[in-house]
């Protein structure tokens, strides 16, 4: 699905955000953050909802301060709908 709109340019896979089960945090930036940017966050440990939450909300603060992303659409499949959900609060 992410491959296809950006293959017809809906939006721009712009950063991939690898969480591993330790908690280590790896930012990779493909392209700019502009053109509607889709910005992909992979948790190796995808068991614990509440963990991955506060990863999240990290992750979150961190687009807020280095990347100045002021607002998101959160997309989410299986457990990430939970996540995004449980974040907003």
């Amino acid at each position: 699905m992410i491959r296809r709109m950006d293959h017809y340019g809906i939006v721009s896979k712009s950063l991939v955000v690898h969480v591993s089960k330790n908690g280590i945090v790896i930012f990779d930036q493909k392209k700019p953050l502009k053109n509607n940017p889709l910005i992909l966050v992979l948790f190796e440990n995808n068991i614990h909802s509440d963990k991955k939450t506060k990863q999240l909300v990290g992750i979150m603060e961190k687009w807020k301060t280095v990347y100045s992303i002021m607002a998101v659409n959160l997309v989410g499949q299986s457990s990430g709908g939970n996540i995004a959900g449980m974040s907003r609060t």
